[in-house]
């Protein structure tokens, strides 16, 4: 529109017809009813408002729209992809988003609205989650089990917020959606970044869930997340995982037939999301049986196929870098994967993301030390591979930057950045560890560094999470075991604190598995042959090196008293 239109719009207005003034003047002339709640406490007393609410929108609901209550009036349908059904009523408007009720069978319906109750198995069927991305069509296919569990009270342990009297909510939520929204913001918002023991950060309270907030399928994927969390302490049933799982592969069957939001940020979410879930249905406290194991491993796969292809089709991680929460937490995962397997990362990472990202603002913490540090030197006095040094450095700086964080709650780093250092740290040592270990000869003192490295970076930024401690005991401690039984005596004699640090932390990660009397041998010799006496003096001596006092003091002390005093 010129700029000589919107003038002679403005000079020379449209003025309505008399009909038209008459039509609009009721409307303007609306006044908004309320029904006011007087504040109580008391669970029973909160039932009691909700009722009240929701009976009195009903009733003006049925004053102004008839049809908008009534189950006898035939809605238009059409039906979707996988056998979904869009509802639409006589009329749409006044919503931003399409109204839909989905379920397990196709269409969620009055039977999902105030009821919970699992639907007949024999009626179910497969779900297929179309990749219309190429010549070469992917199929995701998603079971959904027999169900024949009971459902727990919709008031009862989750669901006892309020509904969504404005409909902020992109899905339609009832009281146990609501109870895992609740549970997501409260809880595991709180405890998915290992490094943030303070509960110091928000990003996934408004980052990541600002996205879901405008995404459907990831809002369902999000719930079942936060369902499979909330079940495994007692407060969801296996059914919210179902439920809001199945109704999230529907919803991205509907944006996988659209170029754009087949790829967006709020579609990736939803799959990595549903990746998540599927892994955690492994788990053998989680897992239903046998069947449904298998079932949640070939899924997992058919997650992990459809998440590259995604990323992949978005120019790869570094294309995720404005949703720099959504790369973080991916960054993660495939970090995780890659030191659980030992295997390459099944994406390859951001080269921008290998560099040391430095604090927002200005501050002592931003710059590095100008002297070499203890690590440097030390790789120096060993003759290593400038590579590996340079590595071992970062990690030294970034050791130094977490440790200030512990120890300030005002130092100026933001913990999604200090865990997503750490992560990127843990594939490059893997990385350097396959090459050592390929080359025409290989170093044991250099893939013992290397994996004493990995060690360390798991047990510091994964300390919060057992699954990744336990991670090291299937392939990495059993490695640097091997290694360091194959270094010399006297390539030590110019660097014994590094040595110290290599049995300390070998121990300390080795904890629960079979090769801690190996290391708690070892380093009782080494302290005797150094006469070391106090834990005291022993963390004097690798502080330098690689050291949270926060985080690995308390354990070093409850193993020399325990095995080593």
């Amino acid at each position: 529109m010129g700029l000589e239109t919107l003038n002679a719009m403005i000079s020379d207005p449209i003025t309505p017809s008399p009909d038209q003034e008459v039509s609009a003047r009721p409307h303007r002339a609306h006044v908004q009813s309320f029904h006011f709640v007087e504040p109580q406490y008391g669970r029973q007393r909160r039932g009691q408002e909700r009722r009240d609410i929701r009976s009195f929108v009903m009733q003006k609901a049925r004053r102004e729209k008839p049809w908008s209550t009534s189950k006898r009036v035939k809605h238009a349908s059409y039906k979707g992809r996988a056998g979904e059904s869009i509802e639409l009523g006589p009329s749409s408007t006044g919503n931003l988003l399409p109204s839909r009720t989905l379920s397990k069978k196709g269409k969620l319906g009055e039977a999902m609205e105030d009821s919970l109750e699992p639907e007949n198995p024999e009626t179910q069927s497969d779900q297929v989650l179309g990749w219309p991305m190429d010549s070469n069509e992917m199929q995701w296919h998603v079971h959904s089990p027999q169900l024949g569990i009971h459902m727990p009270h919709a008031g009862d342990s989750v669901g006892n917020g309020v509904l969504d009297p404005f409909a902020t909510y992109p899905i339609d939520l009832d009281a146990r959606s609501l109870g895992l929204v609740e549970h997501y913001i409260s809880v595991l918002a709180h405890e998915a970044i290992p490094v943030d023991v303070r509960r110091q950060s928000n990003v996934l309270k408004t980052q990541w869930f600002a996205l879901a907030m405008t995404h459907r399928a990831f809002m369902h994927s999000l719930l079942a997340t936060a369902a499979m969390h909330a079940y495994t302490v007692g407060k969801a049933s296996y059914y919210d995982i179902i439920r809001h799982k199945s109704l999230a592969v529907q919803e991205i069957n509907l944006n996988l037939s659209d170029p754009i939001s087949r790829i967006d940020d709020g579609n990736i979410a939803a799959v990595f999301s549903l990746l998540c879930v599927e892994e955690s249905m492994l788990l053998p406290f989680i897992a239903q049986d046998g069947e449904s194991q298998d079932l949640a491993s070939s899924q997992r796969l058919v997650h992990v196929n459809g998440l590259k292809r995604m990323i992949e089709l978005r120019g790869g991680l570094a294309g995720l870098r404005v949703n720099q929460c959504l790369q973080a937490l991916i960054i993660w995962h495939v970090a995780l994967h890659s030191v659980a397997s030992f295997y390459p990362p099944y994406l390859p990472l951001p080269e921008s993301s290998h560099k040391n990202s430095q604090p927002q603002r200005q501050s002592p913490y931003n710059d590095r030390p100008t002297a070499p540090s203890q690590i440097l030197t030390c790789c120096f006095d060993l003759g290593v591979d400038q590579d590996l040094a340079i590595l071992l450095d970062d990690l030294s700086f970034l050791t130094t930057q977490l440790a200030h964080w512990l120890n300030d709650p005002q130092a100026p780093f933001e913990p999604v950045d200090l865990q997503t250092r750490g992560n990127m740290i843990q594939v490059r040592l893997l990385g350097k560890y396959s090459n050592i270990q390929t080359a025409s000869l290989p170093s044991p003192m250099q893939s013992t560094l290397c994996l004493a490295a990995l060690v360390f970076t798991v047990l510091v930024f994964q300390s919060r999470h057992e699954l990744g401690i336990q991670a090291l005991h299937h392939t990495a401690l059993d490695q640097l075991t091997q290694n360091l039984i194959l270094t010399q005596d006297y390539e030590w004699e110019r660097v014994p604190d590094l040595k110290l640090w290599v049995l300390v932390i070998g121990a300390i990660g080795a904890r629960g598995s079979a090769e801690l009397p190996w290391f708690l041998n070892m380093l009782s010799s080494f302290c005797l042959d150094q006469r070391l006496t106090k834990t005291d003096e022993v963390i004097q001596r690798i502080r330098p090196l690689f050291w949270i006092d926060e985080q690995l003091n308390g354990v070093l002390m409850q193993l020399w008293h325990h095995s080593l005093s």
